[in-house]
């Protein structure tokens, strides 16, 4: 059997198998298309009114931290004067370890490689 021969039944069994298929009437199908169509607007609405009510509670929550952030009183700290060896020179980069209220750790031999 060559390839137009299996074309050819192919075909024939696709229009057969049309035959058999029930198809709806044309009100059932306006009926059903109206029926997708409003169940989709129902659901679009509703997911709209979800993203606009989220979205309104989010700059709400937003705009109450920087105004609580605005009214925080800023404190204000006196910078440490830093203690330098007199053994080991200190690298102009020195980095300093903030802790919050505590002093400022120093460490003078940062960067550097160990002496042996």
């Amino acid at each position: 059997m060559n390839i137009f021969q299996k074309f050819i039944n192919y075909l024939r069994s696709s229009r057969e198998e049309f035959k058999k298929v029930s198809w709806p009437s044309r009100r059932d199908t306006f009926r059903y298309s109206a029926l997708v169509i409003g169940v989709s607007v129902i659901v679009g609405a509703f997911f709209a009114g979800l993203d606009s009510g989220f979205t309104k509670l989010v700059d709400v929550m937003i705009t109450a931290r920087r105004q609580a952030q605005v009214q925080l009183p800023t404190v204000q700290t006196q910078s440490q004067p830093t203690v330098t060896p007199t053994t080991a020179p200190v690298a102009p980069s020195t980095p300093v370890i903030d802790l919050g209220n505590t002093k400022p750790i120093v460490t003078p031999n940062a960067g550097t490689a160990p002496t042996k």
